[in-house]
């Protein structure tokens, strides 16, 4: 403005109203789209032609906020994956928080406790809005220990609400879900375990390499049904492709049946009609390489 002098006075009007304070701006709250906003400036000048002039009047248009929502998210694990963050609508929104990255959200990163996620999106008119949800962490359980008490025996040294026992490979053992594994071969065993928050941990691997070949095949042998009034089925798992041979023997130690055998590696199941065989208790014994198990038989 011309000769407004050093200490101009500036008074708002609101709808002809006077409003905020002596300054050259004004921050004004919650306008409406019927709002005009002017300015009167007063010169500090004695002499000024004229003492004040007023602005021009800006028409106020108050732009709506986009309608932004964001599913809730169910409680996770400190230990769990990263897990995407998905449902912000209207679509083309961020994500942001505690452990957010890249639409992603990390509970490790966050930690365990409630952290609030927002997703903010931002329409074409340049206006934004933002919904937000907790999400609580729990924390990771213990790492399980797998110790030895007794030969043979592996146990989860600590108490937790479930047990699964885990071969080499990464399966499950089927029905091996309690604190104790009795393995029936060599090989590497872990456990998984699942706290009561339902957060899972697994176990180091434990090597078990002291189960003779007897004791392999004498754990790994089912004989069914028995007792039996005919057929009768021999099934054993293999580690490896070997010569075998089923002997069965009456009460007096004669030999009454006697069959080779081509085992192969895994699970073999053999079958021996028993029907001929007289009412009684049988013998039966199993040769696969240098190695023998005998298991009872009885028939109706």
């Amino acid at each position: 403005a011309v000769n407004q002098g050093a200490f101009p006075v500036y008074q708002w009007k609101l709808n002809g109203n006077n409003v905020g304070g002596n300054f050259p701006s004004v921050k004004l709250l919650n306008l409406t789209s019927t709002d005009s906003v002017s300015c009167i400036l007063m010169s500090s000048e004695n002499c000024a032609s004229d003492s004040s002039i007023a602005s021009n009047s800006v028409s106020i248009t108050v732009l709506p906020l986009p309608s932004v929502s964001l599913p809730g998210m169910a409680s996770v694990c400190e230990n769990d994956s990263p897990v995407p963050l998905s449902g912000g609508t209207p679509a083309g929104g961020v994500y942001s928080g505690n452990g957010v990255s890249n639409g992603m959200f990390d509970p490790s990163v966050a930690g365990n406790g409630s952290h609030l996620i927002s997703y903010t999106y931002t329409n074409s008119t340049g206006c934004s809005n933002t919904d937000s949800k907790s999400v609580y962490v729990f924390n990771a359980p213990a790492k399980p220990l797998v110790v030895a008490p007794i030969t043979n025996t592996l146990k989860c040294s600590q108490n937790f609400n479930n047990y699964q026992w885990i071969d080499g490979s990464g399966t499950d053992i089927p029905g091996e879900t309690n604190q104790t594994f009795n393995p029936t071969s060599n090989g590497t065993y872990s456990v998984r375990i699942l706290d009561g928050n339902g957060c899972v941990n697994s176990s180091d691997g434990y090597v078990v390499n002291n189960i003779s070949i007897e004791e392999y095949l004498k754990n790994s042998i089912k004989v069914f049904p028995n007792p039996t009034s005919g057929i009768v089925n021999i099934s054993l798992e293999s580690i490896s492709q070997e010569k075998g041979r089923i002997d069965i023997y009456n009460a007096i130690g004669e030999l009454i049946y006697s069959r080779t055998l081509e085992v192969n590696q895994g699970e073999n199941t053999f079958q021996v009609d028993a029907t001929s065989f007289s009412s009684g208790v049988y013998s039966i014994r199993m040769t696969v390489d240098d190695s023998q198990v005998l298991k009872q038989l009885i028939k109706l």
